[in-house]
């Protein structure tokens, strides 16, 4: 808790709220990934959405940073960054284009691999 007169104290107390939030967004992704893993195991292209959902968002924030850096004129950050974009908007199309095959073959039938397994 925060003491009067003791600035190391707020600083202590705010890295631990800033690690209870990393900490809950990290179980909270660890939640939408194994969406996704089950989703794609068991053709249901539902469960492939909260991440696709949580990826845009991430690639947007990314741009928004990528523009950041280019503003502040960081040629390190921008040439990480655009690798970085790049990557996600590969597994974005990857992810995108196979619920879009699930769709199209039949949403929960296990048709996709044959015997639903």
């Amino acid at each position: 808790d925060y003491l009067p007169g003791c600035p190391d104290c707020a600083i202590t107390t705010a890295v631990y709220y800033t690690a209870g939030v990393l900490l809950g967004l990290s179980i909270l992704y660890i939640g939408i990934a194994s969406a996704l893993i089950h989703g794609a195991r068991k053709a249901r292209p539902g469960l492939l959405m909260p991440w696709i959902v949580l990826t845009a968002i991430s690639l947007v924030l990314d741009i928004a940073n990528l523009i950041f850096m280019s503003v502040s004129l960081n040629g390190t950050g921008i040439i990480r960054g655009m690798i970085g974009l790049a990557i996600g908007i590969y597994f974005f199309v990857c992810v995108w284009s196979f619920r879009k095959q699930l769709i199209e073959v039949g949403e929960g039938e296990g048709a996709y691999y044959g015997n639903g397994l």
